[in-house]
């Protein structure tokens, strides 16, 4: 299934938010976040094409895990002084 139909099988509100991809290897393993935190997000990090992965643009690294996918993103709304939600799927 897509990610758009795996999220509303789950009934997931997406009104206002956006799928945030942790990596392209697990389509379905995703943050949902808002706009604005997604945009965010997507200043601090950049997708590798060889690995599927995101990359670390503060140090160069590659972010392999969930974990440390949901990690940068706390570090990054903590050094933007912002409080904004992080839904994980799947759960």
């Amino acid at each position: 299934k897509s990610t758009p139909q795996f999220i509303k099988i789950r009934r997931t509100d997406l009104n206002s938010k956006e799928v945030h991809h942790c990596n392209y290897k697990s389509k379905n393993d995703v943050f949902i976040l808002n706009k604005r935190a997604h945009a965010l997000v997507h200043k601090y990090i950049k997708f590798d094409e060889r690995t599927k992965m995101f990359i670390n643009k503060t140090n160069n690294t590659l972010i392999d895990s969930k974990e440390k996918h949901f990690k940068i993103m706390v570090n990054i709304f903590n050094k933007n002084n912002v409080n904004y939600e992080i839904d994980k799927f799947p759960f």
